[in-house]
């Protein structure tokens, strides 16, 4: 029997200073529609911190713009 975790609230995300996971990072930039100012103002972060993260954890930032 497979017993999933969902996923913390995104506001749950916000109070914690740590690199959020790769489905974190997803779920926001898909709520923002890939705006990457109001992602880092999401998470409390400068917009460079966002690419950094995206690098790191193989998103295409570009996959998420409307």
């Amino acid at each position: 029997v497979s017993m999933e975790v969902p996923a913390p609230p995104l506001a749950v995300l916000v109070s914690r200073d740590v690199v959020p996971t790769r489905d974190e990072l997803v779920q926001v930039l898909e709520r923002l529609d890939g705006n990457i100012v109001k992602v880092a103002t999401f998470f409390g972060k400068e917009r460079q911190q966002i690419y950094r993260w995206a690098k790191k954890l193989g998103v295409d930032l570009a996959a998420f713009r409307k």
